[in-house]
């Protein structure tokens, strides 16, 4: 293979490290809104309240071809990301605590003709899970992560994504589609539409701004959103706009300049909850690029994202949970459990285990719970913790465990978990 083979191979490597998931979502219910109420406006600010759960499907394709020096290449992309937010408390300054999951994850990367091998991922297939495809996106399945969303639907916080481990040579990549700015970045569009919490009235047009980190520096999306449409529970705002590029100041990344671009794209974003209900973009760009070694190359790029609701359920907080519990009152929450005291009990502290399906090992200090680890029971042929029974888990415990305090076996599935101060007993 010649050196501008060789560049480009490395080029098109570094591109298809580039593209992102970007994400959006909904709710479901109908609310009939009167004309009058059409005339008067609405508030697309977020509402959401604790309890809320929705999940979605969102698909990015992204299709590029690259063209000069004697080069014709083209890299086509398709990732699907199903995940799943849940609204878990509400802050003094009406801010949002928020957990999101990111379900299951699948992959496509191919070129035409072939520079490389084709890639494909499906985080729900044990044969993928161990491939090339598969570093970047296997530590965040099944993992929590924590948002704190503001009144006007910005992201302030994100929390649990430091201590994932990561393999060091897809770190780069990682980085880019996971760090706390990216998730900033990418989850931005499922809880704001505009940064106003003023009402809006048909026809009107706000302007929107995303910034995506990226290999080269940083992309703008300025966004142009005007409201045509309410439909029930539904606001219709269609969207049109176009992106920009802030370069990094390195010697080390290729040198890109953007000749045009534009996006077009419509949201139906719901009312009542103040989240997305489903997103259609399509992005258009054409940059010119000069490698390291000089070569220049034209890129054309197309990518198309799609962003569906796939559940909408309102979870009611349950009002008898184990963490701050007396002795008594978790007896009685657990009445259908086996239970013993263990040799772990002190002068001062009292540690029971309560067995199920998995085992609490729960300690009692001043006739309170203080905290509790929770168990799979591999004797019972209980191998791992599934997801689903986990969020249960969780919400009887009333407190989410950080990252540190969940420990998952090779295959990705949780072993134990850990609540509230297990360290001084």
């Amino acid at each position: 293979m010649n050196q501008i083979s060789t560049n480009f191979v490395s080029l098109i490597l570094i591109i298809v490290s580039l593209f992102q998931i970007q994400t959006s979502r909904a709710s479901e219910k109908m609310l009939n809104v009167s004309p009058g109420q059409q005339q008067a406006g609405v508030r697309l600010c977020t509402k959401m309240q604790p309890g809320l759960a929705l999940s979605f499907k969102h698909q990015t394709k992204v299709d590029k071809l690259f063209t000069g020096s004697g080069i014709k290449q083209q890299i086509i992309s398709d990732v699907t990301v199903y995940l799943q937010i849940r609204v878990v408390s509400t802050g003094d300054d009406g801010s949002k605590d928020v957990v999101l999951v990111h379900n299951r994850i699948t992959s496509d990367t191919y070129t035409q003709p072939a520079q490389f091998e084709r890639q494909k991922y499906d985080s729900s297939k044990p044969e993928t899970i161990q491939s090339d495809a598969a570093l970047p996106f296997q530590p965040v399945i099944d993992k929590p992560i924590k948002l704190r969303v503001s009144p006007s639907g910005q992201i302030t916080v994100v929390s649990g994504v430091d201590g994932l481990k990561v393999p060091e040579r897809a770190r780069p990549l990682f980085d880019q589609i996971f760090s706390n700015a990216a998730i900033e970045s990418t989850y931005a569009d499922l809880f704001q539409i505009t940064s106003s919490i003023d009402v809006i009235t048909l026809d009107d047009s706000w302007h929107l701004q995303r910034e995506q980190p990226d290999e080269f520096g940083k992309k703008i999306l300025q966004l142009n959103l005007t409201l045509s449409k309410i439909e029930g529970s539904n606001a219709i705002i269609e969207e049109t706009g176009r992106s920009t590029i802030e370069m990094k100041n390195s010697p080390k990344i290729p040198k890109v300049r953007l000749k045009n671009s534009s996006i077009k794209g419509n949201w139906i974003w719901d009312i009542e909850t103040g989240t997305l209900r489903s997103l259609n973009r399509r992005e258009n760009e054409t940059l010119q690029i000069r490698t390291l070694d000089g070569v220049d190359l034209r890129s054309t790029y197309i990518r198309t994202t799609v962003v569906s609701r796939e559940t909408v359920e309102v979870i009611q907080k349950m009002t008898a949970t184990i963490l701050g519990a007396t002795e008594e009152k978790v007896k009685l929450i657990l009445k259908e459990w086996e239970s013993r005291e263990d040799r772990l009990s002190t002068e001062d502290t009292r540690v029971f285990r309560f067995t199920k399906d998995v085992t609490m090992v729960i300690a009692f200090r001043d006739n309170k719970v203080i905290g509790v680890g929770v168990i799979d029971r591999p004797g019972a042929g209980v191998f791992g913790i599934s997801e689903s029974r986990f969020r249960e888990l969780v919400q009887l415990l009333g407190e989410e465990p950080i990252q540190n305090d969940i420990r998952r076996d090779s295959r990705g599935r949780i072993r134990e978990f850990y609540v509230g101060d297990t360290r001084s007993w």
